[in-house]
């Protein structure tokens, strides 16, 4: 993780799997949970970073918001109403949009059956509520190949 003073991202090149990309074109994240302080939360921490933060608060709502934006990188509630952040980051990855698209899981339980289970549906990583910022940025930049300069 490079911090600098100015919080700029700028995207790592992996030439095997990264299409170019319009340099004037935000990084995105996606963060999808029902409680509007969380994701109030997440929009502050990347916002300094100059991302563009998606959100949705419900999993048919992140899985809308897939087929306009996709997001660089999710940051996905484990538990919620109706469709749960498996069954969700599921669904993600059964689309060509997200096949690629990082999923983190977001979880006040520490149980590493949730882990597992978002591991088995294609999540990359898992964090407990309540986090560190920094610990979620560096997170965020390991698992979408972003450098986070601050």
């Amino acid at each position: 993780l490079l911090l600098n003073v100015d919080r700029t991202v700028r995207q790592t090149p992996d030439p095997q799997t990264t299409q170019p990309r319009d340099p004037n074109e935000k990084n995105r994240i996606m963060v999808v949970d029902d409680t509007y302080e969380n994701r109030m939360l997440v929009r502050a921490i990347f916002a300094t970073y100059g991302f563009e933060v998606l959100e949705a608060e419900s999993g048919m709502e992140a899985l809308e918001l897939m087929g306009k934006i996709p997001p660089d990188v999710i940051l996905m509630d484990m538990r919620m109403p109706g469709m749960d952040g498996i069954e969700t980051t599921r669904r993600i990855k059964d689309m060509e949009a997200g096949r690629d698209i990082p999923v983190i899981g977001v979880s006040a339980s520490a149980f590493q059956e949730d882990a597992d289970q978002l591991a088995e549906a294609g999540g990359c990583d898992f964090i407990k509520k309540p986090f560190e910022p920094r610990e979620l940025v560096s997170l965020v930049s390991l698992h979408s190949g972003l450098v986070l300069e601050s």
